[in-house]
């Protein structure tokens, strides 16, 4: 009987053992907030984090796509967000590598932060030829376009007619901001702060005047703030001509 004894209590205190050894490793990991088998991103709400705005242009060279060009297809717009403006109906800038014989069809496109609702979508043409264009919001948007909100923006530009054809796609985002006198006084000295706002007002006198050094100077500076000074001596060509509106 003793021996009986002996014997179950050392096979009880190995379980013991063996238990303890055993989860201890599985619970410090998840105290470390990472289960087993679980990358350390997994596990993470990163759902509120904003990606970087898509200044290069998706899409395929293929046979039925736009043709290679020198520079590409490419937003206004710094790489990182947020990128602000205070308009109800901001403006937004692109340099278009291709002429509008080239495009057969080009589509702007803001939606809401989570994608499900259109704001504003429209068909345009390009102006004739290549150059740094700009797609405005209609009058009737005023209250779709919130403070404080971000919105998500898509521009494309197809160069082929047929179904299969590949598209060139750049996207960003955009947050409207409280209109105040300090955001006033950053947008006329032409900051980076209020990003969409200060390019829409260099841009607009530089189109109407554009031998002004002074406004070149200032042009060339605000570009290269966002890394864009490849683009900054492109000619403002006007905006795009839309179709349809939504």
């Amino acid at each position: 009987m003793l021996n009986y004894r002996l014997h179950l209590q050392i096979a009880f205190a190995t379980f013991i053992t063996l238990t303890i050894f055993t989860i201890s490793p599985i619970s410090a990991q998840k105290d470390n907030g990472i289960l087993l088998g679980q990358s350390p991103n997994e596990g993470t709400d990163t759902s509120q984090t904003k990606k970087d705005n898509d200044t290069e242009p998706g899409g395929g060279l293929g046979s039925g796509s736009c043709r290679k060009t020198d520079k590409p297809l490419k937003p206004l717009v710094p790489r990182k967000n947020p990128v602000y403006t205070t308009e109800e109906r901001p403006t937004f800038w692109f340099y278009i590598p291709y002429s509008a014989e080239e495009v057969t069809s080009g589509e702007f496109a803001l939606v809401t932060e989570n994608e499900l609702d259109d704001v504003y979508r429209t068909s345009f043409k390009l102006p004739k030829t290549p150059g740094i264009v700009s797609v405005s919001l209609p009058s009737s948007l005023a209250s779709s376009f919130e403070v404080g909100k971000d919105y998500h923006w898509y521009f494309t530009l197809k160069c082929d007619s047929s179904e299969d054809s590949d598209e060139k796609v750049v996207q960003g985002w955009v947050q409207r901001v409280p209109r105040t006198a300090e955001t006033d006084r950053k947008i006329s000295e032409a900051t980076p702060d209020i990003w969409y706002d200060s390019v829409t007002f260099l841009g607009n006198r530089l189109r109407q005047s554009p031998k002004d050094q002074s406004l070149k100077r200032q042009w060339t500076k605000l570009l290269e703030s966002a890394d864009l000074q490849s683009i900054a001596e492109e000619e403002l060509v006007g905006p795009v001509q839309t179709e349809t509106n939504k």
